[in-house]
């Protein structure tokens, strides 16, 4: 008589060939978590960076260095202001500075050229 069926090594071969498949599917699905989750603090790094930079613009005798934290519910990322020495223009009729913005945050940063222009009326 023939006994028709799988024999117990067969069946713990395809349990380990199924156990090594679920570990790597479950390892590419952890990363694209943690990738995703840092698409977004950055995306959102980016605007609150923008928010500032157009608040500097508004008011450019505000805007002096410093360092700061962005209001509830953005508490968690700071921001940070420094300036480089004035350049003039080729016609000097336009003054320029060079702003760096830096945003903080829990797992990283970003930093943000910003150029501040501003006319030159004085006559030499």
């Amino acid at each position: 008589m023939i006994k028709k069926g799988f024999t117990f090594l067969e069946v713990m071969i395809s349990i380990v060939m199924f156990g090594i498949g679920a570990i790597v599917c479950l390892d590419n699905y952890l990363i694209n978590i943690r990738n995703s989750k840092v698409i977004k603090e950055t995306q959102l790094a980016i605007l609150l960076a923008e928010r500032k930079v157009e608040e500097f613009k508004l008011n450019p005798e505000e805007s002096k260095e410093g360092k700061g934290i962005f209001p509830a519910p953005y508490d968690n990322y700071q921001w940070e202001l420094s300036f480089t020495e004035k350049v003039l223009g080729e016609t000097e009729k336009l003054e320029c500075e060079l702003a760096y913005l830096e945003i903080f945050w829990e797992d990283g940063n970003i930093k943000m050229l910003v150029p501040v222009v501003k006319s030159n009326n004085e006559k030499k």
